[in-house]
């Protein structure tokens, strides 16, 4: 897969019930067929058994969680006035996050 420009907008504040959280999210507003693309990529292989497609993949970047709603309402007056976030998808990078902090598996560079 190709190196690829993204760039992410208004927030929107969601629900997720898997994590029991709510979660502040950028969703994506350049590079949303090939982020999607690569979704798809990602579940090809031994992690198939764990895509459902039930739950359609909505190209997003996180910026917070917490249980409690309201919370994350001040933390969204916030983002509001943060300028749109650009940049350009080189590589993908596998991690693990245990006892807390995140340990790299693995890196794979995307191509020119």
């Amino acid at each position: 897969m190709k190196r690829f420009s993204v760039s992410f907008g208004e927030h929107l504040i969601s629900y997720d019930p898997f994590e029991n959280v709510h979660k502040i999210l950028l969703p994506c507003a350049d590079g949303r067929e090939e982020l999607s693309t690569l979704h798809r990529k990602l579940y090809d292989g031994p992690h198939f058994a764990q895509f459902d497609p039930a739950y359609p993949y909505n190209p997003h970047m996180t910026v917070g969680a917490n249980k409690n709603r309201e919370r994350l309402d001040h933390v969204a007056a916030i983002v509001d006035h943060t300028p749109i976030i650009q940049g350009r998808i080189n590589a993908v990078h596998v991690v693990e996050l245990k006892s807390g902090k995140l340990k790299s598996l693995r890196s794979i560079q995307l191509t020119l």
